[in-house]
């Protein structure tokens, strides 16, 4: 797979996710900054696109990209297992098709901490 079609494969996802967090009115626990095959993560300045960056600053992007869709769907009252995080067009799928979607779950759920569900990226 040529290296610009992983970008966009992420930009899509990021503007989708974006787009998502805006309408339901969720704050992601990554700031994400849409630009198309360039799309980052703002907060920390990860990529996720493989350009002149390492491999492992793209797999450290991808990997706070899977969280934030796991918090989406966590909200959504969808519980993601640990092998389950990096399946994130899935992911994006079950949270969408979700009877519970938009119905905001956080609330009910915002008294436990997400760090207690996930664990920390290494």
């Amino acid at each position: 797979m040529p290296e610009e079609m992983v970008g966009i494969g992420f930009g899509y996802l990021v503007q989708l996710i974006l787009y998502l967090s805006e309408k339901l009115e969720i704050v992601l626990p990554y700031k994400m900054k849409f630009c198309g095959s360039h799309s980052t993560i703002h907060s920390l300045n990860f990529p996720l696109y493989y350009e002149d960056h390492s491999l492992k600053e793209l797999g450290f992007g991808v990997k706070l990209f899977n969280l934030n869709i796991s918090y989406l769907c966590f909200t959504q009252g969808i519980l993601l297992k640990e092998e389950e995080l990096s399946q994130n067009i899935f992911n994006v799928y079950r949270c969408l098709d979700s009877s519970s979607f938009g119905r905001f779950f956080f609330f009910f759920f915002s008294f436990i901490p997400f760090q207690l569900i996930f664990k920390q990226i290494n």
